[in-house]
């Protein structure tokens, strides 16, 4: 029992910390409004586009997008813009190398502070991929040579002793919990509409980004508010979710309250030296 108890309790505690996480996700960043305009039309068309690609998850289109845009006009918001989409296709070299030279445009020290705070998480991404093992050729188990397996000799039933019949044990009811007083099911249950309710305000978030970018004549602070309307989206979806999942969760904990159910009788005795002898004590 305290068992099952200690691993719906670590469940528990798993669903908030990802509560936490993603509700504490980044917050707006105007930092890329600073940066130059984008003049010529033809760069425009392919920042309007590649920022289409990018928000559908299409980044090797979008990268393509941004390339030919910054041999249009060399402007630093494509520099940026094809540093991510290398970070989105973990090119870890590649998204490096152009978030550094984004760097040599001595941008505003809010995107300086930014792109740093990038190039860390690169960093530490690529080291990790680096330390995973790499994958054994598979070989032939026949040719190195298999252990021997060890033969055990089947072990015989206990036998019982002619005329003596096994004792049966004594079995009594255990009365259980009432569905409506397990906290850990409400506990779950009240996790669930929490992160329900955050992640409607996110996705409401997300249409009143997607509103004010409709409106706005600059393409830069556009492409802003549509970057930060597709992060909004997504971190919708992973709080939205996992409040679907803690729902069910504390649902199901509700319904699966344990029920009356039977277990043995344990046979306990004490023995004890008194002043008159020897005396035994318990329940038999």
């Amino acid at each position: 029992m305290n068992k099952r108890i200690g691993q719906r309790l670590v469940g528990s505690l798993a669903v908030a910390i990802v509560l936490l996480i993603a509700t504490g996700a980044r917050a707006e960043d105007k930092a890329l409004a600073t940066l130059p305009k984008v003049r010529a039309p033809e760069a425009r068309a392919h920042i309007v586009s590649g920022n289409a690609h990018y928000r559908t998850g299409e980044f090797l289109e979008a990268l393509d997008d941004y390339k030919k845009g910054l041999q249009q006009e060399d402007a630093a918001i494509f520099l940026y813009n094809i540093g991510q989409c290398d970070r989105a296709l973990r090119r870890w070299d590649e998204a490096l190398w152009v978030f550094h030279r984004f760097l040599d445009r001595n941008p505003s020290p809010a995107l300086v502070e930014r792109v740093e705070g990038i190039i860390r998480d690169i960093e530490e991404k690529q080291a990790a991929d680096r330390a995973l093992p790499k994958n054994r050729e598979p070989t032939d188990a026949a040719s190195v040579g298999d252990p021997p397996s060890r033969q055990l000799a089947p072990i015989s039933p206990r036998a019982t002793a002619p005329g003596v019949t096994p004792a049966t044990p004594t079995m009594r009811v255990v009365a259980g919990e009432p569905w409506y007083s397990d906290p850990l099911g409400w506990t779950e249950t009240g996790l669930g509409a929490v992160g329900l309710g955050v992640g409607a305000w996110l996705l409401a978030d997300v249409s009143s980004l997607n509103a004010k970018a409709h409106n706005t004549t600059s393409f830069e602070e556009r492409a802003s508010l549509y970057d930060r309307a597709s992060t909004r989206r997504t971190e919708a979806m992973i709080v939205g979710g996992v409040g679907v999942v803690a729902t069910m969760v504390g649902v199901v904990t509700l319904i699966r309250h344990p029920d009356d159910h039977e277990e043995p009788v344990r046979t306990t005795w004490h023995l004890g030296i008194t002043g008159r002898g020897v005396s035994v004590s318990g329940r038999f």
